[in-house]
């Protein structure tokens, strides 16, 4: 029996992880809070940025409200005003912070990641980022998985690499959690 028959043309495409509906019933709140949250970036001044943390029960709509916001920032934010990337990571999948920092590496620049720690990798991404005059939003989905694997080191790390070279806030991590 032909598919065509069982879906609409476009319904195949709805039923897919990456399939963000035009609007989110029931979410509106929550989407403007974190607009307002991530407002600062928007004008221009990411490192004032309280990293914003999304929580509660599987299925109530996290993921796909950090979807949403992350698609209206990129169109909201001029791209002569301040230069973005985004990144969505699930960290139940990615596993581990250092696929987690090799994720950060490929999405800034395409950067070799072979012999290196996660550290010296994030520190060569947000050098990378220093250059270019860019920032990237980084959606940490799932992470309390890691957490309980790894511990926090992924924030660890995130905060550290800041300090640790006088570095001005390039990654702005927003954390999700059941």
């Amino acid at each position: 029996m032909p598919l065509h028959r069982i879906f609409k043309p476009d319904g195949l495409e709805k039923l897919g992880f990456e399939y963000l509906p035009p609007t989110l019933p029931h979410r509106e709140s929550q989407v403007n809070e974190l607009l307002n949250a991530l407002e600062p970036l928007v004008r221009g001044s990411p490192s004032s940025v309280i990293p914003p943390v999304l929580y509660g029960p599987t299925g109530t709509g996290k993921t796909s409200t950090l979807r949403k916001v992350m698609s209206l920032i990129k169109e909201k934010i001029p791209s002569e005003h301040i230069r973005l990337k985004t990144l969505l990571v699930n960290c139940s999948v990615s596993g581990r912070t250092f696929t987690i920092t090799q994720r950060i590496c490929e999405t800034i620049a395409d950067l070799p990641t072979r012999g290196y720690s996660d550290f010296e990798m994030l520190h060569r991404a947000y050098s990378e980022l220093e250059i270019r005059d860019e920032y990237l939003l980084l959606g940490l989905d799932d992470l309390d998985g890691l957490i309980k694997r790894e511990g926090a080191r992924i924030l660890l790390l995130l905060s550290r690499i800041e300090e640790s070279e006088s570095f001005t806030r390039r990654i702005v991590p927003i954390l999700v959690l059941r």
